[in-house]
């Protein structure tokens, strides 16, 4: 059934969109290989060697590429599952899905159209917003493992208490019931990259409503 939707949303987006989505990881990471060939990060007292350069540029190549597809898999998989579930509920021939028979309804005013459509572009800024500030994240955190070799984990916890936000709240977890442990044990890429699919939902509803 997966195979099957992504066919059918390869044919639908045309190969030279489809393209361009394919080679989105191999062109971040050659971005990122080009940045990290230029600006190496090397031992203090070493000068920047052909080898040096060579690993810093591979090392930059594979977070790039990586945290793309990071993030493409749960975008990707958000898409697959709001188009099943659109397809679900629309019409089919006179009656509905699950519902009573369509009955023709009057157009939405124009200005409402466009105040929902409106709503949804922010919306859909909203989770552009969090997918690319979990990429950043997710990016770091591979940067880190795999230059020193040890993994830097940011959790939600750690990434309130970094951003002071509700200070006295994250200060005084003894009535958090335990939500702190939890906090602290997820990691804020992940939350990031799937509040990004649920904004992303939203809009997506919100546009196809409009």
């Amino acid at each position: 059934m997966l195979l099957t939707e992504l066919q059918r949303l390869r044919i639908e987006m045309g190969p030279r969109r489809f393209l361009v989505l394919s080679l989105a990881p191999l062109a971040v990471g050659l971005l990122a290989g080009v940045v990290y060939w230029a600006y190496p990060e090397i031992p203090e007292g070493q000068l920047p060697t052909t080898a040096l350069r060579l690993e810093s540029a591979a090392v930059g190549f594979l977070s790039g590429s990586a945290s793309v597809v990071l993030f493409m898999v749960p975008v990707l998989l958000g898409v697959l599952g709001w188009r099943a579930v659109q397809r679900r509920f629309t019409p089919r021939g006179p009656s509905q899905a699950n519902g009573p028979p369509a009955t023709a309804s009057p157009p939405a005013p124009a200005s409402s159209t466009s105040l929902a459509e409106g709503f949804a572009a922010v919306i859909g800024l909203l989770s552009a917003f969090l997918g690319l500030a979990s990429i950043g994240l997710i990016g770091w955190q591979l940067v880190h493992y795999l230059q020193p070799g040890s993994w830097v984990a940011v959790s939600v916890l750690g990434f309130m208490n970094w951003a002071d936000l509700g200070r006295e709240w994250v200060l005084n977890p003894t009535s958090w019931l335990g939500l702190w442990r939890a906090l602290d044990a997820i990691p804020a890429s992940i939350t990031g990259i799937v509040l990004a699919v649920i904004v992303g939902g939203i809009a997506g509803a919100l546009g196809y409503e409009a």
